[in-house]
């Protein structure tokens, strides 16, 4: 059974966390806005879908700004109870600091679960609904860019059409490399990465050869969208994507989602004992210590990655290292703040 102090305390630290978090998502979300805005617009996408994205987006940005507000909430709520004396209450009253780091831990291991929660369920799920978001603005784009009577080029094809009637493109043609296509009708579909042209009851020519042509009832030919400049990041696929692809990059982000999940842990123990330390000073210089242990966290990151491209480290170990420097520094902190001498 918590008592009143506890409650207090995973009440502060709460408080703080969400305030945290909702600003840094808030800057996660402009940095979105920012970066498709323009360029999406112009492109025929509509406001609704861009937002629909920029919400989704915010789980992927999740796995930094989880583990960075635990950080800010611990070190804020700890230099708090010290410029209003409640931490010299506290102490008064008998509550040693390992009591009160054992709340702290609650409250980390809450917002690990959290971050758990948000990397393996939220995430996921959020990037496929990315997924059928981008195939639904290519599709709807594509339709609105591509003009009749003129020939259209998608990458490495281009596609003329006579008019588009309630079934498509009606009288088609389409180029590519050795391979000219005519067809009386022809629609965009959803393919699984990609939009697709299916074509119906027409003739496949070989240019290489005007012998060489073959009849067809439905032929399907991959096309680049016209928002081909929205791709998934990394940040945005799922667990099984990423493993999937098998690249070295891939499976780097699957580590670094359970790492900065257990960072969530670490930065809210580390920062409630370095914000006692930090004795009357205001939240500007918890929020400002906080990102010198973030920038810390990222350079021993960058160390890690350097080591990985000269073979000095293995790429599975790479997003494990940040998150092991801040094990020790935590476990060294505890072991001061336990002796009351921070």
């Amino acid at each position: 059974m918590t008592m009143v102090w506890q409650r207090y305390i995973l009440r502060e630290y709460s408080l703080y966390f969400l305030a945290a978090l909702a600003s840094l998502s808030l800057i996660m979300v402009s940095n979105t806005l920012i970066r498709m805005g323009s360029s999406t617009l112009e492109k025929g996408v509509s406001i609704a879908d861009m937002a629909s994205l920029m919400i989704l987006t915010l789980p992927s940005g999740a796995y930094i700004t989880i583990p960075v507000s635990a950080l800010i909430a611990a070190m804020s709520l700890s230099s708090t109870l010290n410029r209003n004396h409640e931490m010299v209450i506290l102490y008064s009253a008998g509550i040693s600091p390992g009591k009160v780091i054992s709340t702290i831990m609650i409250a980390s291991f809450a917002v690990t679960a959290i971050a758990v929660f948000n990397s393996f369920v939220l995430a996921p799920t959020a990037s496929k609904h990315i997924q059928e978001i981008y195939l639904d603005m290519a599709e709807n784009v594509s339709y609105r860019i591509l003009s009749p009577g003129v020939f259209n080029k998608l990458d490495n094809t281009t596609l003329y059409y006579q008019q588009l009637g309630p079934e498509g493109f009606q009288n088609v043609l389409v180029g590519q490399k050795h391979m000219v296509v005519s067809a009386k009708s022809g629609t965009l579909e959803q393919g699984e990465e990609s939009l697709i042209l299916l074509l119906r009851n027409g003739t496949i020519v070989d240019t290489r050869s005007s012998q060489n042509y073959i009849q067809f009832d439905y032929h399907e030919i991959p096309v680049q969208t016209a928002i081909n400049t929205l791709q998934m990041s990394r940040g945005m696929m799922s667990i099984e994507q990423l493993k999937q692809s098998g690249r070295q990059r891939d499976i780097l982000e699957i580590h670094k989602r359970y790492a900065l999940s257990l960072s969530a842990f670490l930065f809210g123990l580390l920062g409630f004992m370095l914000g006692a330390r930090g004795g009357r000073t205001g939240k500007g210089a918890s929020i400002l210590t906080s990102l010198l242990i973030v920038l810390v966290f990222y350079i021993v990151r960058a160390i890690a990655m350097y080591a990985m491209d000269y073979n000095f480290l293995p790429p599975s170990l790479v997003e494990w290292v940040s998150p092991a420097v801040m094990s020790v520094l935590t476990l060294v902190t505890y072991l001061r703040f336990q002796r009351n001498i921070l």
